[in-house]
């Protein structure tokens, strides 16, 4: 991690730190498995995955009972299939092949 981890951070501080140090682990990992879709994609590819994974964690991490949590995945899975269902939209506007 680049910054020292302060004993007077709050707790709230810590997870910060530590979804920010796992959504780069995550994306150092990425490039080692998959450098050729690294190589080939835009620069901004990594920033924007990093920082996707840690709206993520953080966002996750404010569930503290289950029904909240069960509401957060709940969510998270509709968000997805709709956004899935867009890409399809666009896809087929395009006459591109979906993969997914």
């Amino acid at each position: 991690m680049t910054k020292e981890i302060q004993k007077t951070e709050t707790g709230e501080d810590l997870i910060k730190a530590l979804a920010w140090e796992v959504s780069r682990n995550v994306i150092d990992h990425h490039r080692f498995v998959y450098k050729e879709i690294f190589d080939n994609a835009p620069s901004t590819l990594p920033v924007s995955l990093r920082n996707s994974i840690y709206n993520q964690i953080t966002s996750a991490i404010k569930c503290h009972t289950e029904e909240q949590i069960r509401e957060w995945i709940a969510l998270s899975d509709k968000h997805r299939r709709k956004m899935q269902k867009l890409k399809r939209t666009n896809n087929k506007l395009n006459n591109t092949p979906s993969r997914g």
